[in-house]
């Protein structure tokens, strides 16, 4: 994936910016955590959700350690984005890249699924208008980063501890 995009956006010299300031960052720092945030309230408000992560763990991320998520979470982050904002959004806009998003992130085809979906096409959208906000595809690759490593973190640790689940 990511060797495509790259291919594709330097065959059309596209590549996009990777230039950002300190304002960027705690923008990104920001948005990144409040994602994470929402994502972990709404896992414990849905029954389904909390269904799905414990999927994610047991089928992903049981024997990973604190380092390994930490890479883990930096290529994920830099591959999708360079694919979903810097090739799909900047070649069919906004809303079809987070819609992509959406359904590439999708566990299972069902109501829960789609539900899913559209929670990750939210995140998607939220992603491409920090890319847009920002100027710099390093700032939804911060973003994505940490969603995916306190996301990881906190599957390691809730599931780590079962007793400290109410």
């Amino acid at each position: 994936m990511l060797f495509i995009s790259v291919f594709i956006l330097k065959y059309f010299q596209q590549m996009p910016d990777f230039n950002i300031d300190l304002t960027g960052i705690c923008t990104s720092i920001l948005i990144g955590v409040l994602v994470f945030l929402l994502g972990f309230y709404i896992s414990k408000i849905f029954l389904f959700a909390e269904k799905i992560n414990q999927v994610l763990y047991i089928n992903i991320f049981k024997d990973v350690n604190i380092i390994e998520m930490f890479y883990i979470s930096v290529l994920s982050a830099f591959c999708e984005e360079m694919f979903f904002r810097g090739l799909m959004q900047e070649f069919l806009g906004i809303y079809l890249a987070s819609i992509f998003f959406g359904i590439l992130h999708t566990p299972e085809i069902n109501i829960k699924g789609l539900f899913y979906a559209a929670y990750i096409c939210g995140i998607g959208f939220v992603l491409g208008m920090l890319y847009i906000q920002q100027g710099t595809i390093l700032a939804p690759i911060i973003a994505h980063f940490l969603i995916n490593f306190l996301g990881g973190i906190s599957l390691m640790f809730y599931n780590k501890f079962p007793e400290s689940k109410t």
